[in-house]
């Protein structure tokens, strides 16, 4: 009697009964995925990122600071421009270095 029982065979595959299924659903995220694969292979990360995060994600505030790094802005405007002056300074000092009369 089981010897002579009905088995079930599976259906054949087919468009109804196994839809074909895409990790891609448009031409657009391939070419993501293509643009990504590319930065990595470049040795950048796969999304684009801020250049300077740290000044990126601030946010304008009125909150009080304790000790400002610079009292007023004569002071930022002076330190500046001493920055400015050393970094010529340098720059000049390499190009003479470089530089082939």
């Amino acid at each position: 009697a089981a010897a002579s029982a009905t088995v079930d065979e599976p259906a054949p595959k087919n468009h109804r009964t196994h839809p074909r299924s895409c990790p891609i659903d448009n031409i657009r995220q391939r070419a993501e995925a293509d643009h990504e694969l590319a930065r990595v292979r470049g040795g950048l990360l796969p999304q684009n990122s801020a250049l300077n995060p740290e000044r990126e994600h601030k946010a304008v505030g009125l909150d009080h600071v304790e000790k400002p790094l610079f009292a007023t802005r004569g002071q930022l405007v002076e330190t500046r421009k001493e920055l400015m002056k050393r970094e010529a300074e340098e720059s000049a000092l390499k190009a003479e270095e470089v530089c082939v009369p």
